[in-house]
C-alpha cells in the first residue's frame, strides 16, 4: 500500500500498520476535512447575497454551485433550503416579488426554475424602470400652462441641460 501513496501521506504510515489501520487513520483525517469543508459551504450559503454588480442568474448559479458542492461530499441540500437562502439574500429592490413567491400556494410556484424565471423578469422591470428615470440627458417636461414654479412662468424655465424653455432637465 506505502508504495502507492504520495509522499505527503508517508508520515503518517508506520511500519507496523495494517491495511485497517491505515484506512482509519485516513478516514479519520478527511473526515475531519470534509466536515469543515460542509460547515464552510453551509455557512457560504446561509449568508448568500447578492452583490450589486451581480446579475440574478449569476446570483443564482453561486447558490446552485454551493447546493451542488454539498451534494458531492454526500450532504445533499432541499431545494426549499436553497430557496430560503437565495430569497433572503436579495437586495429591498425584490422584497414585492419574493412576497408574492413566498405567500403562492402552489408548490410548483416555489421550484428553482420558476422562482428564476420571475427574479430575472423582476430584474429586468426593475433596470427599466431605473434607466426610464435616471436618463440624465432626458429632461422633465413641465405643463406649459403658464402656471408660475419659483416665482417664473413655465414658459420662462430653462433647461440646465439643453438651455431651451419649457422645461428643467430631471
Amino acid at each position: 500500500i506505502a508504495a502507492h501513496l504520495a509522499d505527503h501521506h508517508l508520515t503518517r504510515v508506520k511500519d507496523d500498520m495494517t491495511a485497517k489501520a491505515l484506512w482509519d487513520t485516513f478516514k479519520a483525517t478527511y473526515q475531519a476535512e470534509s466536515t469543515a469543508r460542509r460547515m464552510q459551504i453551509r455557512h457560504e450559503l446561509t449568508s448568500l447575497r447578492k452583490r450589486a454588480d451581480e446579475t440574478i442568474s449569476t446570483y443564482f448559479t453561486r447558490a446552485c454551485g454551493l447546493r451542488d458542492s454539498l451534494a458531492d461530499i454526500g450532504h445533499p441540500t432541499e431545494d426549499d433550503t436553497v430557496l430560503h437562502a437565495l430569497l433572503g439574500g436579495l437586495p429591498d429592490a425584490f422584497d414585492m416579488i419574493v412576497r408574492i413567491i413566498v405567500s403562492s400556494n402552489e408548490e410548483r410556484d416555489l421550484e428553482l426554475d420558476r422562482v428564476h424565471a420571475k427574479l430575472v423578469a423582476e430584474e429586468q422591470r426593475l433596470e427599466s424602470k431605473a434607466g426610464d428615470t435616471s436618463d440624465g440627458a432626458r429632461a422633465m417636461m413641465v405643463e406649459l400652462s403658464g402656471r408660475k414654479v419659483s416665482g417664473k412662468s413655465t414658459k420662462q424655465l430653462e433647461c440646465w441641460h439643453c438651455g431651451k424653455t419649457g422645461h428643467r432637465r430631471a
